[in-house]
């Protein structure tokens, strides 16, 4: 019996080590002022293959929900220090690999800038949603 809770253990460990390391994700892991980070979810398939493995996720909405990409995001710790510049051109998704602490969020998208704060604490993943009225972006209908 112990060998076989063992068994389950480690077959259940294999795919989280393999996801922690990015080896299934869909998009490419990057790097950005010594934070990693991956950007993505250009479409359903993609998200759906998009697990949270870092602490923060960015969502780029408009206002009534619908998905945006390009937009830089920049991050800066309590303080005002920048700790993290990266465009979001790959999809409407950011996810980065950030210590806990509190943070400032800034995203600009066609000359808009879009604001938020957020607390990441050890151990919890975060999510923040950047949004901006469809009438302020160029939505590409």
């Amino acid at each position: 019996m112990k060998k076989w809770i063992a068994l389950t253990c480690a077959l259940v460990a294999l795919p989280a080590a393999a996801l922690a390391a990015g080896s299934n994700l869909p998009v490419e892991i990057q790097t950005a002022q010594g934070i990693k980070f991956y950007n993505g979810g250009a479409g359903l398939d993609e998200r759906s293959k998009m697990p949270q493995i870092y602490p923060l996720k960015v969502v780029l909405v408009t206002a009534g929900g619908l998905y945006l990409n390009d937009a830089e995001i920049v991050i800066s710790a309590t303080g005002g220090k920048e700790i993290f510049r990266a465009r979001a051109d790959n999809g409407p998704w950011l996810v980065a690999d950030v210590p806990p602490g509190s943070y400032s969020l800034k995203a600009s998208l066609e000359g808009r800038t879009s604001a938020s704060s957020v607390r990441v604490a050890a151990g919890k993943n975060a999510v923040v949603t950047l949004r901006w009225k469809a009438s302020e972006v160029d939505m590409g209908l």
